[in-house]
């Protein structure tokens, strides 16, 4: 596959960064395209919900997956996105029907350069064309089982 060479900015690096942190108040990250294609940028970030136990925090990833699913459906664009789900890191290259040729093209040039620069902190990567495609109960399958369907 050809790589577009497109990279994400400083600004985007740094959130990603800081999103890596166990520390981190943020829950989730969308990145998306500049008008120009030049660089990838932060779209939207989600702010965590502090726990104090195993099952406050496993809901809290359920409650910040369900606003990171949210957030990805107003996104018309193509678009990727992190976000934490039962002590797992979750990576989506988000292709939302009518989304013009041209952003699926840079979707797919730029996605290996996007997940070589997060490092090996991604726990399992997927594409989700429709919000049914991120319905929790087939991602948990996911997480826990593998590529189940994807």
């Amino acid at each position: 596959m050809v790589f577009s060479g497109i990279r994400m900015n400083n600004e985007a690096m740094e959130a990603y960064e800081t999103f890596k942190s166990p520390n981190s108040s943020i829950s989730f990250l969308i990145f998306k395209f500049t008008d120009d294609f030049g660089k990838i940028i932060v779209a939207n970030q989600g702010e965590k919900h502090h726990n104090e136990t195993r099952a406050i925090q496993d809901r809290n990833t359920e409650k910040s997956y369900h606003e990171f699913v949210q957030a990805l459906s107003v996104m018309k664009e193509s678009a990727y996105g992190v976000c934490h789900l039962h002590n797992k890191t979750i990576f989506v290259s988000w292709l939302p029907e009518g989304c013009s040729a041209k952003q699926k093209m840079f979707l797919a040039s730029s996605q290996e350069g996007v997940v070589n620069s997060m490092g090996s902190y991604i726990s399992k990567r997927l594409r989700a064309c429709s919000i049914a495609e991120l319905e929790m109960e087939d991602i948990l399958l996911f997480l826990n089982k593998g590529n189940v369907g994807r």
